[in-house]
């Protein structure tokens, strides 16, 4: 059953739905300008036949069902899932948005699991959205706005592919079991105080305190004899403006400390953005910065060599009795001491260069290094983001990992 309309924007009439079309509608053939009535320059009024036609060029047969919407098929790797077109109208009948719909194949008695698989979903997706409909199965939807005119070139790429990039990564976790599978999601396990560790000795002693010029602090590891390496979101306040950091104290523990020096230099990708990186999931892997410094102090304090995980190293990390790693921050009540959290796990990874974690990091920890130990040395293989709620991870803490920012890192420590 195809799903029930949703509200329109604020301001808005509710549709009137009317059948304006047979049941089934002759194929249209492929988009030819001539079938649309231009509105301005490259956008179109938004028709019935003009949206099917649309469609054909996507390789999709349309039918016009009982209340006026196109009834298509969709295939998604390899996947048949059964989807509308569905038309917003005002009252004049003026389509004002599209919504892009599909049934997507599930288990009705697993209700639950949906609705929270979906909640999930939707915390961290901006454009496709999940719902359970009333026969219990599970929807995803996309709504795409017409109001002022349709391009074909932004309905292909902003509509259609970006819908059917959601719906493949919603088959893709009931393929891997992350829904429907009868598993609880991850639980959050609760903050790891962690255990102390002596400031002075390796790998700590490369590890560090960065205050910042507004009294905050974050942690930060020496990658270079005058390079350390934190997160990127400790440079800024909570309304998104920039601060500088002030002092970074190597092995700081209780006002002792192995090396100190001023910053002189700061790089920040130019992909990050403060208020997209708290309100969005889109630039996560962004969260990173090198901060140079006054003074060589890594003859001191040692050097963390920065580590890349391979697809395959971080699958098998995720296995039980796979190699684990170390994080050490100074996420502690007063961040006055380095403390250590040992034998993490990565839960989950994802292709934007991040991944999650239960070990526990706290305020304090961002910028802190994920260290495994190989051969005897310590290598970072990623640094703390921020504890963030996933779709089926609560609580969890999530990294950059070192594919984000080696490459980068290689040339600002060149310069």
């Amino acid at each position: 059953m195809r799903p029930a309309m949703t509200l329109p924007a604020p301001g808005l009439a509710l549709v009137a739905w009317v059948a304006l079309f047979l049941a089934f509608a002759v194929p249209a053939a492929a988009f030819d300008p001539s079938l649309g009535q231009t509105v301005d320059g490259q956008l179109y009024k938004p028709t019935e036949k003009f949206v099917a036609a649309l469609l054909v060029d996507q390789g999709l047969r349309s039918k016009v069902d009982d209340e006026g919407d196109l009834e298509v098929t969709f295939t998604v790797d390899g996947v048949t899932v059964p989807g509308w077109l569905i038309f917003d109208r005002l009252d004049d009948g003026t389509i004002w948005n599209l919504r892009f719909t599909a049934n997507l194949p599930t288990d009705h008695e697993r209700r639950d699991q949906y609705h929270e698989y979906a909640n999930g979903w939707n915390r961290d997706e901006v454009t496709v959205k999940l719902f359970v409909n009333d026969e219990e199965g599970l929807v995803a939807e996309q709504n795409f706005p017409v109001q002022f005119g349709l391009n074909p070139k932004e309905f292909a790429e902003n509509g259609y592919q970006v819908f059917i990039e959601g719906v493949g990564r919603v088959l893709e976790d009931m393929g891997a079991g992350a829904v429907g599978a009868g598993d609880e999601p991850v639980a959050d396990p609760g903050d790891n105080p962690g255990e102390p560790i002596v400031a002075s000795d390796p790998p700590a002693r490369a590890i560090g305190l960065l205050e910042m010029s507004d009294g905050t602090v974050c942690s930060a590891s020496v990658v270079a004899m005058d390079v350390i390496l934190t997160a990127a979101h400790c440079l800024f306040d909570e309304d998104h403006d920039r601060v500088s950091p002030a002092l970074f104290s190597a092995g700081y523990d209780r006002g002792d400390t192995v090396a100190t020096s001023k910053i002189r230099d700061v790089y920040l990708p130019p992909e990050y953005d403060h208020k997209k990186f708290l309100s969005t999931n889109d630039i996560d892997g962004y969260d990173y910065a090198f901060l140079r410094l006054y003074r060589e102090i890594g003859e001191d304090t040692g050097i963390l060599p920065v580590r890349v995980l391979s697809s395959g190293e971080l699958d098998a990390m995720m296995e039980v009795g796979g190699t684990s790693f170390t994080q050490i921050g100074y996420g502690n009540e007063d961040s006055d001491h380095p403390v250590v959290r040992r034998n993490c796990r990565i839960e989950q990874w994802w292709d934007d260069n991040t991944y999650a974690h239960h070990c526990g990091t706290v305020p304090g920890d961002s910028g802190s290094p994920d260290l495994i130990l190989l051969n005897g040395e310590y290598s970072i293989v990623g640094i703390e983001s921020a504890e963030v709620d996933f779709r089926n991870l609560k609580g969890a803490d999530m990294v950059v990992s070192a594919a984000a920012f080696a490459d980068a890192l290689a040339n600002f420590i060149a310069r």
